[in-house]
């Protein structure tokens, strides 16, 4: 693996580069803010797999909005266009933060009682440490927010497939990606034009490609990412 490049709020690493006849094939980990999967996706000349919100139960990631939440990289003011206007003064900035963050905890909430609250994660973890002290945290966040009487306590969890949904604006994204293309993406998503997140995860690519070097490949050899060395020699 080569050095994760961290820009923002997005990292990337070359795993593996290969290089054969001319053309270099590249697979990479990046990692990213989940709201924006959908424009990482657009770029069809790249092949991409993702973690998926229907794989990882639902305390896990709780634990991980919990512990690192995605903000904004800034609070520019709302404007006509696409692009945000000047950035909003230090106090509404310190209230916009305050209200993100409202937001996840409220998100949070939502998805505990969604997944059966903590008699449900507790059984689902098997009494692990890290979910003890989670609902503690969250019991602790619905009575400080006075909440309680707005949800229903379920007989049964809903599926993490629909559960872990409700904190995706506030959870981080893992992608693999490969290609031998990349013109287009490195055009657009660094671009000052591109939101800023964007342009993070688009530089953090760029970059990780730069500082690597491809191993030149020979016929019939194959481009291997997540293979170790053991398992080629074998």
């Amino acid at each position: 693996m080569n050095q994760k490049i961290i820009v923002g709020s997005a990292s990337a690493q070359v795993v593996c580069a290969s290089l054969y006849a001319g053309s270099i094939l590249t697979t990479l980990e990046v990692e990213f803010p989940r709201p924006y999967l959908a424009e990482f996706n657009t770029h069809k000349m790249l092949s991409k797999n993702s973690a998926s919100s229907r794989a990882q139960p639902v305390w896990k990631k709780l634990l991980a909005v919990m512990s690192r939440a995605y903000m904004p990289n800034s609070f520019g003011m709302n404007k006509a266009g696409m692009q945000a206007g000047e950035e909003m003064s230090e106090s509404d900035k310190k209230k916009a933060e305050q209200n993100w963050l409202t937001g996840r905890d409220f998100s949070v909430i939502q998805a505990y009682y969604l997944v059966g609250g903590e008699e449900q994660i507790l059984k689902d973890s098997k009494d692990n440490e890290e979910a003890v002290l989670l609902c503690q945290k969250i019991e602790a966040m619905i009575d400080d927010y006075g909440v309680r009487k707005f949800f229903s306590k379920q007989d049964a969890g809903l599926h993490k497939q629909h559960a872990n949904r409700v904190i995706e604006t506030y959870s981080f994204h893992t992608v693999v990606v490969t290609g031998t293309h990349w013109r287009n993406f490195l055009g657009l998503r660094p671009s000052k034009n591109a939101q800023p997140e964007a342009q993070d995860f688009g530089i953090a690519i760029g970059t990780a490609m730069l500082g690597s070097v491809p191993t030149e490949l020979e016929l019939r050899h194959w481009h291997l990412p997540f293979i170790r060395q053991e398992d080629r020699d074998e």
